[in-house]
Protein backbone atom coordinates (compact mmCIF):
# COMPACT_ATOMS: atom_id res chain seq x y z
CA UNK A 1 0.00 0.00 0.00
CA UNK A 2 2.92 2.73 0.74
CA UNK A 3 3.99 1.51 -2.69
CA UNK A 4 0.99 2.96 -4.21
CA UNK A 5 0.24 5.84 -1.61
CA UNK A 6 -0.50 9.28 -3.38
CA UNK A 7 -0.07 8.46 -6.47
CA UNK A 8 -3.72 6.82 -7.01
CA UNK A 9 -6.29 9.28 -8.68
CA UNK A 10 -9.54 9.67 -7.44
CA UNK A 11 -12.18 7.65 -9.48
CA UNK A 12 -14.93 9.27 -11.67
CA UNK A 13 -18.27 9.90 -10.28
CA UNK A 14 -20.66 8.09 -11.90
CA UNK A 15 -22.17 11.10 -14.25
CA UNK A 16 -18.55 11.76 -15.42
CA UNK A 17 -18.62 7.99 -16.46
CA UNK A 18 -21.96 8.11 -17.98
CA UNK A 19 -21.22 11.72 -20.28
CA UNK A 20 -17.86 9.59 -21.29
CA UNK A 21 -20.09 6.89 -22.28
CA UNK A 22 -22.33 8.51 -24.64
CA UNK A 23 -19.25 10.11 -26.26
CA UNK A 24 -17.83 6.78 -26.59
CA UNK A 25 -20.60 5.72 -28.65
CA UNK A 26 -20.21 8.30 -31.08
CA UNK A 27 -16.56 8.32 -31.36
CA UNK A 28 -16.38 4.64 -31.77
CA UNK A 29 -18.92 5.27 -34.83
CA UNK A 30 -16.24 6.88 -36.30
CA UNK A 31 -13.37 4.56 -35.25
CA UNK A 32 -11.13 7.79 -32.98
CA UNK A 33 -8.95 6.16 -30.68
CA UNK A 34 -9.09 4.43 -27.97
CA UNK A 35 -11.29 1.56 -27.83
CA UNK A 36 -12.95 1.42 -31.05
CA UNK A 37 -11.79 -1.75 -32.05
CA UNK A 38 -13.83 -3.10 -29.03
CA UNK A 39 -16.88 -2.04 -29.98
CA UNK A 40 -17.55 -5.61 -32.03
CA UNK A 41 -16.19 -7.37 -28.99
CA UNK A 42 -19.56 -8.58 -27.54
CA UNK A 43 -16.94 -9.78 -24.48
CA UNK A 44 -16.48 -6.23 -23.62
CA UNK A 45 -20.75 -5.62 -22.99
CA UNK A 46 -20.67 -6.66 -19.72
CA UNK A 47 -20.76 -4.32 -16.75
CA UNK A 48 -17.88 -3.72 -14.03
CA UNK A 49 -18.92 -2.46 -10.60
CA UNK A 50 -16.78 -0.77 -8.23
CA UNK A 51 -17.92 0.52 -5.43
CA UNK A 52 -21.00 3.53 -6.07
CA UNK A 53 -19.57 3.33 -9.91
CA UNK A 54 -20.44 1.20 -12.32
CA UNK A 55 -18.79 1.59 -16.65
CA UNK A 56 -19.44 -0.84 -19.37
CA UNK A 57 -16.31 -2.68 -20.19
CA UNK A 58 -16.56 -1.62 -23.83
CA UNK A 59 -15.57 1.79 -22.93
CA UNK A 60 -12.71 1.19 -20.35
CA UNK A 61 -9.91 2.24 -22.36
CA UNK A 62 -11.35 6.05 -23.40
CA UNK A 63 -12.40 6.23 -19.43
CA UNK A 64 -8.43 6.12 -18.84
CA UNK A 65 -7.60 7.91 -22.08
CA UNK A 66 -10.13 10.94 -20.30
CA UNK A 67 -8.27 9.84 -16.39
CA UNK A 68 -4.70 10.61 -18.62
CA UNK A 69 -5.99 13.78 -20.36
CA UNK A 70 -7.56 15.24 -16.83
CA UNK A 71 -3.84 14.15 -15.19
CA UNK A 72 -2.00 16.32 -17.40
CA UNK A 73 -3.60 19.33 -17.22
CA UNK A 74 -4.01 19.66 -13.84
CA UNK A 75 -4.14 23.17 -12.82
CA UNK A 76 -1.45 23.01 -10.33
CA UNK A 77 1.21 20.71 -11.64
CA UNK A 78 0.44 20.37 -15.70
CA UNK A 79 2.58 17.58 -16.82
CA UNK A 80 2.78 15.39 -19.79
CA UNK A 81 2.26 11.61 -19.58
CA UNK A 82 4.45 8.48 -20.16
CA UNK A 83 2.01 5.25 -20.69
CA UNK A 84 3.17 2.12 -20.37
CA UNK A 85 0.68 -0.58 -21.85
CA UNK A 86 0.42 -4.20 -22.87
CA UNK A 87 -2.32 -3.24 -25.26
CA UNK A 88 -1.92 -4.19 -28.49
CA UNK A 89 -4.43 -2.69 -31.01
CA UNK A 90 -4.89 -1.09 -33.94
CA UNK A 91 -7.08 1.59 -31.07
CA UNK A 92 -3.98 2.63 -29.61
CA UNK A 93 -1.39 1.80 -32.07
CA UNK A 94 -0.14 2.51 -35.59
CA UNK A 95 0.95 -0.46 -37.16
CA UNK A 96 3.35 -1.38 -40.30
CA UNK A 97 2.39 -3.63 -43.06
CA UNK A 98 3.96 -6.10 -41.13
CA UNK A 99 1.58 -5.68 -38.51
CA UNK A 100 4.24 -4.54 -36.19
CA UNK A 101 4.05 -1.93 -33.52
CA UNK A 102 5.03 1.31 -34.99
CA UNK A 103 3.94 4.31 -32.70
CA UNK A 104 1.37 5.86 -30.66
CA UNK A 105 -1.73 6.44 -32.55
CA UNK A 106 -1.07 9.64 -34.37
CA UNK A 107 -5.02 10.90 -33.67
CA UNK A 108 -3.98 10.33 -29.43
CA UNK A 109 -0.98 12.09 -29.58
CA UNK A 110 -2.80 14.86 -31.20
CA UNK A 111 -5.73 15.21 -29.32
CA UNK A 112 -3.96 14.61 -25.94
CA UNK A 113 -1.84 17.91 -26.87
CA UNK A 114 -4.81 20.15 -28.52
CA UNK A 115 -6.26 19.19 -24.71
CA UNK A 116 -3.26 19.84 -22.34
CA UNK A 117 -0.84 21.53 -24.77
CA UNK A 118 1.56 18.54 -23.21
CA UNK A 119 3.70 15.93 -24.77
CA UNK A 120 2.16 11.92 -24.70
CA UNK A 121 4.82 9.17 -24.87
CA UNK A 122 3.45 5.29 -24.89
CA UNK A 123 5.62 2.46 -24.40
CA UNK A 124 5.31 -1.72 -23.77
CA UNK A 125 7.04 -2.35 -20.78
CA UNK A 126 10.17 -3.63 -22.43
CA UNK A 127 10.54 -0.82 -24.81
CA UNK A 128 10.31 1.79 -21.96
CA UNK A 129 13.11 -0.25 -19.58
CA UNK A 130 15.38 -0.65 -23.01
CA UNK A 131 14.58 3.76 -23.15
CA UNK A 132 15.18 3.93 -19.66
CA UNK A 133 18.58 2.49 -19.59
CA UNK A 134 19.47 4.55 -23.02
CA UNK A 135 18.33 7.85 -22.32
CA UNK A 136 17.89 8.63 -18.62
CA UNK A 137 21.03 6.42 -17.70
CA UNK A 138 18.88 3.86 -15.59
CA UNK A 139 20.75 1.99 -13.64
CA UNK A 140 19.60 -1.59 -15.65
CA UNK A 141 22.03 -3.93 -17.50
CA UNK A 142 21.90 -5.00 -20.67
CA UNK A 143 20.98 -8.30 -19.47
CA UNK A 144 18.20 -7.43 -17.42
CA UNK A 145 16.75 -5.38 -20.27
CA UNK A 146 17.12 -8.71 -22.21
CA UNK A 147 15.24 -10.74 -19.27
CA UNK A 148 12.05 -8.35 -18.78
CA UNK A 149 11.80 -8.87 -22.73
CA UNK A 150 11.52 -12.33 -22.40
CA UNK A 151 9.44 -12.25 -19.50
CA UNK A 152 7.31 -10.27 -21.26
CA UNK A 153 7.03 -12.36 -24.43
CA UNK A 154 6.51 -15.60 -21.58
CA UNK A 155 3.64 -13.35 -19.99
CA UNK A 156 2.24 -12.60 -23.32
CA UNK A 157 2.13 -15.87 -24.69
CA UNK A 158 0.79 -17.09 -20.95
CA UNK A 159 -2.14 -14.71 -20.82
CA UNK A 160 -3.14 -15.49 -24.45
CA UNK A 161 -3.36 -19.24 -23.70
CA UNK A 162 -5.08 -18.79 -20.56
CA UNK A 163 -7.80 -16.69 -22.02
CA UNK A 164 -8.39 -19.23 -24.57
CA UNK A 165 -8.56 -21.72 -21.85
CA UNK A 166 -11.09 -20.15 -20.08
CA UNK A 167 -13.14 -19.30 -22.57
CA UNK A 168 -13.36 -22.80 -23.50
CA UNK A 169 -13.37 -23.88 -19.79
CA UNK A 170 -16.53 -21.50 -19.29
CA UNK A 171 -18.64 -22.38 -22.35
CA UNK A 172 -18.07 -26.08 -22.09
CA UNK A 173 -18.46 -26.87 -18.48
CA UNK A 174 -20.80 -24.75 -17.26
CA UNK A 175 -23.16 -24.54 -20.40
CA UNK A 176 -25.41 -27.46 -18.41
CA UNK A 177 -25.38 -25.29 -15.30
CA UNK A 178 -26.74 -22.40 -17.41
CA UNK A 179 -29.43 -24.63 -19.34
CA UNK A 180 -30.61 -25.22 -15.89
CA UNK A 181 -30.82 -21.77 -14.39
CA UNK A 182 -34.66 -20.62 -14.57
CA UNK A 183 -34.65 -16.92 -15.80
CA UNK A 184 -38.26 -16.30 -13.91
CA UNK A 185 -36.33 -16.98 -10.84
CA UNK A 186 -33.49 -15.43 -10.87
CA UNK A 187 -35.38 -12.27 -11.72
CA UNK A 188 -36.75 -11.99 -8.29
CA UNK A 189 -32.92 -11.20 -7.09
CA UNK A 190 -32.10 -8.60 -9.49
CA UNK A 191 -32.90 -4.97 -9.41
CA UNK A 192 -35.36 -3.16 -11.73
CA UNK A 193 -32.85 -1.34 -14.02
CA UNK A 194 -30.94 -5.07 -13.94
CA UNK A 195 -34.22 -7.06 -14.42
CA UNK A 196 -34.59 -4.92 -17.99
CA UNK A 197 -30.50 -4.77 -19.07
CA UNK A 198 -30.78 -9.19 -18.50
CA UNK A 199 -34.13 -8.73 -20.89
CA UNK A 200 -32.53 -6.97 -23.56
CA UNK A 201 -29.24 -9.62 -23.52
CA UNK A 202 -31.94 -12.22 -23.68
CA UNK A 203 -33.62 -11.13 -26.75
CA UNK A 204 -30.66 -9.90 -28.08
CA UNK A 205 -29.09 -13.45 -27.75
CA UNK A 206 -32.50 -14.44 -29.07
CA UNK A 207 -31.96 -12.23 -32.41
CA UNK A 208 -28.68 -14.96 -32.84
CA UNK A 209 -30.64 -18.05 -32.03
CA UNK A 210 -29.15 -19.41 -35.48
CA UNK A 211 -25.62 -19.04 -35.27
CA UNK A 212 -23.31 -20.23 -32.14
CA UNK A 213 -23.02 -16.87 -31.29
CA UNK A 214 -26.13 -16.61 -29.65
CA UNK A 215 -25.79 -19.75 -27.18
CA UNK A 216 -22.77 -18.03 -26.50
CA UNK A 217 -24.49 -14.37 -25.80
CA UNK A 218 -27.11 -16.68 -23.57
CA UNK A 219 -25.03 -17.99 -21.24
CA UNK A 220 -23.04 -14.49 -20.84
CA UNK A 221 -26.17 -13.09 -19.96
CA UNK A 222 -27.40 -15.40 -17.75
CA UNK A 223 -23.88 -15.84 -16.15
CA UNK A 224 -24.00 -11.62 -15.51
CA UNK A 225 -27.34 -12.08 -13.73
CA UNK A 226 -26.47 -14.68 -11.58
CA UNK A 227 -23.05 -12.37 -10.88
CA UNK A 228 -25.77 -9.48 -10.26
CA UNK A 229 -28.12 -11.37 -8.17
CA UNK A 230 -25.58 -12.94 -5.56
CA UNK A 231 -26.14 -10.37 -2.94
CA UNK A 232 -29.70 -10.77 -2.97
CA UNK A 233 -29.86 -14.54 -2.66
CA UNK A 234 -27.38 -14.36 0.08
CA UNK A 235 -29.77 -12.01 1.91
CA UNK A 236 -33.38 -14.48 1.03
CA UNK A 237 -30.97 -18.01 2.46
CA UNK A 238 -30.31 -15.97 5.59
CA UNK A 239 -33.80 -14.81 5.91
CA UNK A 240 -34.95 -18.15 5.41
CA UNK A 241 -32.72 -19.76 7.88
CA UNK A 242 -34.16 -17.65 10.03
CA UNK A 243 -37.48 -18.79 9.57
CA UNK A 244 -36.38 -22.60 10.19
CA UNK A 245 -34.34 -21.49 13.55
CA UNK A 246 -37.85 -20.90 15.00
CA UNK A 247 -39.22 -24.54 14.19
CA UNK A 248 -35.72 -26.35 14.24
CA UNK A 249 -32.69 -24.69 15.47
CA UNK A 250 -30.49 -27.65 13.86
CA UNK A 251 -32.10 -27.92 11.52
CA UNK A 252 -30.90 -24.05 10.25
CA UNK A 253 -27.73 -24.98 11.32
CA UNK A 254 -27.57 -27.53 8.64
CA UNK A 255 -28.67 -24.80 6.24
CA UNK A 256 -26.22 -22.16 7.34
CA UNK A 257 -23.41 -24.46 7.57
CA UNK A 258 -23.84 -25.34 3.51
CA UNK A 259 -24.59 -21.53 3.08
CA UNK A 260 -20.70 -21.54 4.76
CA UNK A 261 -19.05 -23.47 2.34
CA UNK A 262 -20.40 -22.65 -1.00
CA UNK A 263 -17.62 -22.20 -3.83
CA UNK A 264 -16.41 -18.48 -4.13
CA UNK A 265 -16.77 -18.26 -7.99
CA UNK A 266 -20.26 -15.54 -8.30
CA UNK A 267 -21.47 -18.10 -11.29
CA UNK A 268 -21.27 -21.04 -9.25
CA UNK A 269 -22.07 -19.36 -5.75
CA UNK A 270 -25.16 -17.99 -6.93
CA UNK A 271 -26.16 -21.63 -8.75
CA UNK A 272 -25.85 -23.04 -5.13
CA UNK A 273 -27.62 -20.58 -3.41
CA UNK A 274 -30.35 -20.70 -5.67
CA UNK A 275 -30.53 -24.23 -5.13
CA UNK A 276 -30.32 -24.39 -1.52
CA UNK A 277 -33.24 -21.37 -1.38
CA UNK A 278 -35.50 -23.93 -3.16
CA UNK A 279 -34.78 -26.27 -0.49
CA UNK A 280 -35.20 -23.77 2.24
CA UNK A 281 -38.20 -23.22 0.63
CA UNK A 282 -39.08 -27.10 0.56
CA UNK A 283 -38.71 -27.59 4.12
CA UNK A 284 -40.79 -24.59 5.16
CA UNK A 285 -43.99 -25.31 2.81
CA UNK A 286 -43.91 -28.97 4.41
CA UNK A 287 -44.07 -27.84 7.78
CA UNK A 288 -46.94 -25.61 6.39
CA UNK A 289 -45.75 -22.21 7.04
CA UNK A 290 -46.19 -19.32 4.69
CA UNK A 291 -42.80 -17.80 2.71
Amino acid sequence: MNLLEGIIGEPYPQDKINIIEKEGGERYKYSVPPGFKDKDDKNKLDYRTYGDFRYQQLYGDLIVWNQMIDRAKTENNPTSIIFITEEKKEDWWEKDDQNKIRRPHPQLIQEFYNKTNQNFYMYRTESFVKFAKEYLDADVTDEQVENVAKDMEQIRRSEEKEYVEVIHDFYNDNSELISNVSVSELLKYLSANEEKELKSKIQQALNDIESKEGNISYNRAIKWAMNQSVPLLEKKSKELAAEIALIDYAKAQEYINILNLLPKNPFNRGTALLNSIRNMQHYLWEQELPF
